[in-house]
C-alpha cells in the first residue's frame, strides 16, 4: 500500500505566529509541499508587529488565520500551540514556527512514516519538541495535559 491511499487525508500545518521576520519564508515553505492536501493554520499571537500585512499578501484558499484576543505566549507557548490545535480540521498536524521552514516534501515523507509505523506516529525534531505527524487527538491530550513524552514515544 503505497502514500497514494494516505492522499484524501487532511494534513494541518499550523503557525503559531508572534515574530514577522520570516513568517512569508515559513509561509511559503507551507504552500509549496508536494502533498496536495494541506491546510495552513496560522494563529497571530497579539503580535505587536504587522503580522496581517504578511499573512494578506497570500490569496491561497488553503489559508485560515486567526488573531488571539491576548497574547497566550506570555503566558505559556503551548497556550498558542494549543490554540492552534483547536482550529487543525486535518487528521494530522504539524507544528511550524514562525522562523523555519519545511522542505517541499516535508508532509509527504511524514505521512509514508505514518503509514509505516501506523502505532507510532510522534516525530521528534533534534531537540525534542514534538514537531509534526501526529493525530491531532493525541496533539490535544498531550500538549493539553502537559506530558511529556516517554523515552519509549522518542524512538
Amino acid at each position: 500500500m503505497g502514500i497514494g491511499c494516505l492522499c484524501p487525508k487532511l494534513v494541518t500545518i499550523a503557525i503559531p505566529a508572534f515574530k514577522r521576520t520570516f513568517l512569508a519564508e515559513a509561509i511559503e515553505s507551507a504552500l509549496a509541499q508536494d502533498y496536495p492536501n494541506i491546510e495552513l493554520v496560522i494563529v497571530n499571537d497579539k503580535s505587536p508587529y504587522n503580522l496581517d500585512e504578511v499573512v494578506n499578501k497570500y490569496a491561497d484558499t488553503r489559508i485560515r488565520y486567526f488573531v488571539n484576543e491576548r497574547n497566550l505566549g506570555k503566558e505559556s507557548i503551548v497556550l498558542n500551540w494549543n490554540r492552534c490545535v483547536d482550529y487543525a480540521q486535518g487528521e494530522f498536524f504539524v507544528l511550524l514556527c514562525d522562523d523555519d521552514v519545511l522542505m517541499p516534501n516535508f508532509v509527504s515523507e511524514l505521512l509514508k512514516l505514518a503509514e509505516k509505523y501506523p502505532d507510532d506516529v510522534h516525530i521528534l525534531s533534534e531537540r525534542d519538541y514534538m514537531i509534526a505527524c501526529v493525530p491531532v487527538k493525541a496533539v490535544k491530550i498531550s500538549i493539553r495535559e502537559g506530558r511529556e513524552m516517554t523515552e519509549e514515544q522518542r524512538m
